[in-house]
């Protein structure tokens, strides 16, 4: 009759064998810890950075037609570009109306 395969028969020296096994167990998550640092270091050193993005104001040219004292184009310029709801718009607007 075949004997059932335990840890003993695959390594006889039963004292240490706890030992051993925490020791290789201890070894693995090390390297395993390490190839994750490593490949998460590695991909972020490799991923190109994205292009900065340039920010456009919709409501430049109105500012710069109050700046030039052009107050009608300061309030035709919001209504062109349809941003009569925000408070930026009605901010210019009010500085150019009472001109």
């Amino acid at each position: 009759m075949l004997q059932p395969l335990t840890l003993e028969l695959l390594m006889p020296d039963t004292v240490t064998t706890p030992i051993r096994i925490r020791r290789v167990i201890a070894a693995s998550l090390t390297v395993r810890a390490a190839l994750l640092a490593a490949g998460r270091w590695l991909h972020a050193a490799s991923a190109p950075e994205p292009a900065p993005t340039k920010v456009v104001d919709p409501l430049a040219s109105a500012c710069r037609y109050i700046s030039a004292q052009r107050w009608l184009a300061a309030i035709n310029e919001p209504k062109r570009v349809n941003a009569t709801g925000s408070a930026d718009c009605n901010n210019l607007m009010g500085c150019a109306l009472p001109k």
